[in-house]
């Protein structure tokens, strides 16, 4: 018999405690840590903390934007299935759009399915979370749309993984100045579980506040 943890909470409890023991999360404001924290349990990757980069009021955009419940938008089913619904505070919808890309959007290889998607449910995004937590051209296509739109999220959580594209559309999201809230994680690592965790974390956040 093999000897290992088997209490779901414990293992939870003590991958928090091994996180803090390795980080010093004193460098960072109460509701940040949170979603840091959540980022490196969602990832196993302590040191992804120096890629984190952020916009200065990213968190009470993110936070002001579930609380008033306006939905959250995602470019992936991956990244939707993340998002712990029951823990959002007005059982905001979280929107993907897949599935209604058609066949002949993609025929020509001009435009990815993910990037396609964005078109879908950018007109209504106003004030909501976008959430890129898997396809680079999905970013690359909602910046395009925020600079030629008078539209734009309340934030958006841009952490797309992957060899082509990931570490340049998130460079993008760092250095654009389109007025949004952002985070994201520089480079090549990122993915739907990061993207997942940092909206889980607010969610946190505002039912602590709340209790």
């Amino acid at each position: 018999m093999f000897t290992y943890e088997k209490n779901p909470e414990r293992i939870y409890q003590k991958s928090f405690e091994i996180i803090k023991n390795e980080i010093d999360m004193e460098i960072y404001p109460e509701g940040i840590r949170e979603v840091v924290i959540r980022i490196i349990h969602s990832c196993g990757m302590t040191d992804i903390t120096k890629d984190i980069h952020h916009s200065g009021n990213f968190l009470a955009a993110g936070l002001e934007s579930l609380q008033a419940g306006n939905p959250v938008f995602c470019d992936s089913f991956m990244t939707s299935h993340g998002i712990i619904q029951k823990f959002l505070p007005k059982n905001n919808e979280v929107k993907i759009t897949l599935s209604d890309v058609l066949p002949w959007e993609v025929s020509n290889q001009t435009m990815t399915r993910s990037a396609a998607a964005i078109d879908r449910w950018f007109p209504s995004c106003q004030g909501a979370l976008a959430v890129v937590g898997n396809a680079p051209t999905a970013l690359f296509r909602l910046l395009e749309l925020v600079q030629t739109h008078k539209i734009k999220p309340a934030l958006i959580i841009g952490v797309p993984v992957g060899f082509v594209g990931a570490e340049e559309s998130k460079a993008e999201l760092i250095k654009s100045e389109l007025g949004i809230e952002f985070i994201t994680i520089a480079g090549r690592r990122g993915g739907s579980a990061i993207a997942a965790s940092i909206v889980n974390a607010m969610s946190v956040l505002l039912k602590n506040s709340n209790s």
